[in-house]
């Protein structure tokens, strides 16, 4: 509620719009992240499940237990609404497995490599997860030695040595020159512009008669930050109000109407929109600026450095999958367990 307008990247990701590569790349993504999340319970295997093979990669069976856990993991749902066909559903399980094979080959080629991760890795991942949690919500000692968290842990391991992986055959060779950054640059010039920015506090409440009660107190002296706790129904609340930086078409019409009439530190008059009835306080105003070549170089540098990774990447996992022996029985997914 009362949250500033944001992209949302269509969750229909089969033959509705992304292509494959970016699809896979979601995938990849999800595979190597979403391993560390702890909120995910072992799955049990059935015996009929655990002896049908989906694939097999250099001699090494997945089976559709594993495929299956990997659903549970990842929270993937194949009855979401979002998934408007068999075909969409059929083309979703076909990328996660590919994923899967592509996960043990890495694996496969990081053994290969002599390269290891160990408890101690995993300790330090736990610790960086345990970060984002509350006190008393996280324990990384009952994830590191809890026996039913055992194919849990070896999971993050995997993802770990294929990220240190990665990280070896990948990253060295990669260099960005100040030619093609300055080329970016010119072509992308307006990419790095920066539009007028506004950073307002806002009161939210049900009628008119109540806003313009608390109008009144802001107009006798009133602390605009104190009364939003108090008063203001919206979430932001909790932060006096504050909406923090916003452009132009970012918010509903009627906010950026108040922001180009007020000056900072002014308090407008009561706002009616579809939440309710506002009152704001311009804070803070950043003008529009025309970036700089210094200002954009660091963005550029990291924009022109994802996309080499990216293609060095799936070059590389390219070669890994030529060389492999890879079965597939695509078949086997549509059994049940």
């Amino acid at each position: 509620m009362f949250l500033k307008k944001s992209a949302v990247i269509p969750v229909n990701m089969v033959g509705n719009g992304l292509s494959k590569a970016v699809f896979q790349m979601i995938l990849i993504g999800l595979i190597m992240t979403m391993a560390a999340f702890p909120g995910c319970r072992p799955v049990s295997e059935s015996e009929k499940a655990a002896s049908i093979i989906c694939a097999q990669v250099n001699g090494k069976k997945i089976s559709l237990a594993d495929f299956n856990q990997e659903l549970q993991r990842l929270n993937l749902d194949m009855e979401a609404p979002y998934l408007e066909s068999d075909e969409q559903i059929k083309s979703l399980r076909k990328e996660l497995l590919l994923l899967m094979i592509d996960r043990e080959l890495m694996v496969q080629e990081a053994n290969a490599k002599g390269i290891t991760v160990g408890p101690e890795d995993l300790e330090v991942s736990l610790k960086e997860i345990g970060e984002g949690y509350p006190p008393g919500k996280f324990s990384v000692e009952g994830y590191l030695t809890d026996p039913a968290y055992e194919g849990w842990r070896s999971f993050i391991l995997q993802g770990l040595l294929t990220k240190k992986l990665i990280k070896q055959e990948i990253e060295p060779g990669l260099e960005v020159s100040e030619e093609e950054m300055r080329s970016f640059f010119l072509s992308h010039k307006q990419d790095f512009d920066k539009d007028k920015e506004f950073r307002a506090r806002q009161i939210v409440v049900e009628s008119e008669m109540e806003a313009r009660e608390i109008l009144k107190e802001l107009k006798k002296g009133g602390d605009f930050a104190e009364l939003a706790r108090e008063r203001s129904l919206s979430p932001d609340r909790e932060v006096g109000g504050d909406l923090g930086f916003f452009g132009l078409g970012q918010m509903p019409p009627e906010f950026d109407e108040v922001m180009l009439q007020l000056k900072k530190g002014e308090v407008s008059d009561v706002v009616q929109s579809d939440y309710g009835y506002h009152i704001f306080q311009l804070m803070e105003i950043n003008e529009a600026k025309e970036a700089t070549w210094e200002e954009a170089k660091p963005k550029i540098m990291q924009i022109l450095l994802a996309q080499k990774r990216d293609k060095a990447f799936h070059d590389w996992l390219h070669g890994l999958r030529s060389n492999a022996r890879i079965k597939l029985n695509l078949k086997a997914m549509t059994e049940s367990d």
